[in-house]
C-alpha cells in the first residue's frame, strides 16, 4: 500500500489515461469498415470479422492475465501489456491483406486484455480505501467514454487522412504510456496467490455470492450497449439527434466521480441498490413517455446507474473474493465484456420498446439478486 499522496495522484492519472486509450481500440474498427474494405479490396462483412476476432481474443486474454499477474506481478503485466499493445497496434495499421489484419487484430485484442483485470487488482493493493473506489470509478468512466471517443477518433482519421493513421496514433500513444508506466508506477508488495489455478477457479465458481455478483455484472454493459443500439434504430433517420443523445447520456458518467464517497457513507449494499433502483426507475419512465427529451433524461439516469454499479460491483467482488481477487476480477471483466458482446446481436432483432421492456426485466432480476446477496439482518440494520 502506497501512502504518498503525490505518488498516488500520478499513479491514478496514468491508470485512468491508460484505461481510456486501451478501451478506445475496442471500438475503433466499427466506423471504418467501409474504408478498410475499399483499401484491402474485400467485402465489409470480411472486415467485420476482424472485430469478432478481437473480441474473442480479448475475452480470452481477460481470463489469462489475471492469473498470470499472480505469478509475475501486476505492475510487470501492465507494463508488458502496454509495450506489446504498441507493437500489435502498429502491425494492425501496417496490415497489407485481410488475413494479416485478422492476425494482428487478434494479437492486439489479446495484448490489450492485460489492462482491465490486472489494474483493478493493482488498485486494491496500491491505493488506500479512501482513494481506491474513486480511481476505479474514473477508470470505468473512461471505459464508457472510450465507447464514443474510439469511434470518433477512427472516423476522424479516416475522413481527414487514412484509416491506418488511427492505429499509428494509438501505437505511439501506447509507447508513451509504456514509458510513463515503467518510470512512474510504484513497485508494491503484491498479495499474489500462486496456488493451483483450477482449484482457485473452482472456489470462485462454488461461491454463490460471487455467482450472484456475476449475474448482475453481465447485464451492466449489456444494458448500456443494447439501449444505444436500440436508439440507433429508433433515431436512424435523425443522426443529429442520435449524436446529441450520446453526448447528453455521457453526463451520467459524472456520478461515478462520487461513487467512492457514496460507498464510504452508505456502504456497499445501499450503493448497489441506489444504482439498481436508478436504472429500473429511469427505464420504467419510458413506458409512459418516449419523446426526445424523455429519452435524453432517461439516458442520463441509465448511464448514471451503470456508472455507479460498475465500481460498486468491483468493490463487492474484490471484498468477497479475498486472496482470489485477481482471478475473480478477471472473470468479472470477461463477463462484463460477454454482456457487451451479446447486446448488439440481440438488439438487432428487437424494437426499441422491447429493448426497454427487456432491460426493465433484467433490472428486476438484479434487484432480486441484490436482495439475496446481503443477509436479511444486515439489510435491517442498514435501515436503522
Amino acid at each position: 500500500m502506497v501512502e504518498s499522496r503525490k505518488i498516488l495522484f500520478f499513479t491514478g492519472v496514468i491508470l485512468v489515461i491508460c484505461g481510456v486509450f486501451v478501451a478506445c481500440n475496442i471500438y475503433t474498427l466499427i466506423p471504418i469498415y467501409q474504408d478498410i474494405s475499399e483499401s484491402l479490396d474485400v467485402t465489409t462483412e470480411q472486415v467485420v470479422f476482424g472485430s469478432t476476432l478481437f473480441t474473442l481474443f480479448y475475452s480470452f486474454g481477460l481470463l489469462t492475465f489475471g492469473a498470470l499477474s499472480d505469478a509475475f506481478g501486476r505492475r510487470k503485466i501492465i507494463i508488458f501489456g502496454l509495450l506489446s499493445s504498441a507493437f500489435a497496434t502498429l502491425l494492425v495499421g501496417l496490415s497489407p491483406t485481410i488475413e494479416s489484419l485478422y492476425i494482428f487484430r487478434a494479437i492486439q485484442g489479446f495484448s490489450l486484455a492485460t489492462f482491465a483485470p490486472v489494474t483493478f487488482t493493482y488498485c486494491f493493493e496500491t491505493f488506500p480505501s479512501r482513494y481506491r473506489t474513486l480511481v476505479i470509478s474514473l477508470i470505468n468512466t473512461g471505459f464508457l467514454v472510450a465507447g464514443i471517443l474510439g469511434q470518433v477518433a477512427s472516423q476522424a482519421f479516416a475522413d481527414f487522412s487514412d484509416w491506418r493513421d488511427t492505429y499509428y496514433f494509438f501505437a505511439i500513444s501506447y509507447t508513451v504510456l509504456f514509458i510513463m508506466a515503467f518510470t512512474s508506477l510504484p513497485k508494491i508488495k503484491e498479495a499474489c496467490n500462486r496456488g493451483e489455478l483450477l482449484k482457485t477457479y473452482r472456489r470462485i465458481v462454488q461461491n454463490k455470492s460471487l455467482l450472484k455478483c456475476y449475474g448482475i455484472v453481465f447485464t451492466l454493459l449489456f444494458s448500456f450497449i443494447s439501449f444505444y443500439d436500440g436508439l440507433n434504430h429508433y433515431f436512424g433517420e435523425n443522426p443529429n439527434q442520435l449524436f446529441m443523445l450520446r453526448v447528453i447520456g455521457l453526463l451520467g458518467a459524472i456520478l461515478s466521480l462520487f461513487t467512492g464517497k457514496i460507498l464510504d457513507k452508505c456502504g456497499e449494499m445501499k450503493t448497489l441498490f441506489l444504482g439498481l433502483y436508478l436504472g429500473f426507475s429511469s427505464l420504467f419512465l419510458l413506458l409512459f413517455e418516449s419523446s426526445f427529451l424523455a429519452i435524453a433524461f432517461v439516458s442520463v439516469l441509465l448511464v448514471s446507474s451503470i456508472s455507479t454499479l460498475v465500481p460498486t460491483m468491483i468493490t463487492i467482488i474484490g471484498s468477497i473474493a479475498g486472496k482470489d481477487r485477481a482471478k475473480a476480477l478477471s472473470i468479472y471483466s470477461f463477463i462484463l465484456l460477454t454482456g457487451a458482446t451479446a447486446a448488439s446481436p440481440i438488439a438487432i432483432w428487437l424494437s426499441f420498446k422491447f429493448i426497454v421492456l427487456l432491460l426493465i426485466f433484467l433490472f428486476l432480476i438484479n434487484l432480486l439478486l441484490g436482495t439475496s446477496l446481503f443477509p436479511k439482518t444486515k439489510r435491517q440494520s442498514a435501515r436503522l
